[in-house]
């Protein structure tokens, strides 16, 4: 097991080989793809993977990540924090056909033999786990306690009345008769 720093780079099927288990903290200034989702880069990603060989002799990564991110309230538009906790189930795959291959539903991680930067696998990772439309919960959110009507509470005839902007033309068309 390693716990500490991260490496930045790793070779997935070596680990998996070994039965290696990473865990440690990766600040999330360092993922900045993410990074231009959220309203600040403070703080830490806890990441715990676990690679190792399966049935079938097929290679994988489990784990989870978990880190507390700065978001934008799309009901209030005001800042929020919101807890991310992402389980990590990916099957090492030596190429992008073999991941075409793939049965169900495992996500592939393509090792070409190439060292792969970890920051960018547990970034992809976060990003999958990024709510499409982050909102406070409604008893926290500061827009929440504004009522809005739907049509079905609003009664016929309720509305006030307005003047009818045609009327003058009426008015003209009777004048004329």
């Amino acid at each position: 097991m390693l716990r500490g720093p991260l490496p930045k780079l790793i070779d997935p099927v070596a680990l998996a080989r070994a039965g290696t288990r990473v865990e440690g903290d990766l600040p999330l200034a360092d993922l900045t793809r993410l990074c231009g989702c959220l309203t600040d880069d403070a703080g830490v990603v806890d990441v715990v993977l676990e690679f190792g060989t399966g049935e079938g002799r097929l290679r994988y990564v489990r784990g989870r990540l978990r880190a507390r991110v700065s978001l934008i309230c799309q009901r209030c538009l005001q800042p929020m924090e919101l807890e991310l906790e992402q389980p990590v189930e990916l099957e090492i795959v030596p190429s992008d056909e073999a991941a075409r291959s793939l049965h169900g539903d495992r996500d592939p991680l393509v090792a070409t033999g190439e060292p792969l930067d970890l920051a960018t696998l547990v970034e992809d990772e976060l990003l999958l786990a990024l709510p499409f439309a982050p909102m406070h919960e409604l008893d926290a959110c500061p827009a929440a306690g504004e009522p809005h009507e739907t049509e079905e509470e609003v009664e016929p005839g309720a509305a006030p009345e307005r003047e009818n902007p045609f009327s003058v033309l009426a008015a003209l068309k009777k004048d004329r008769d």
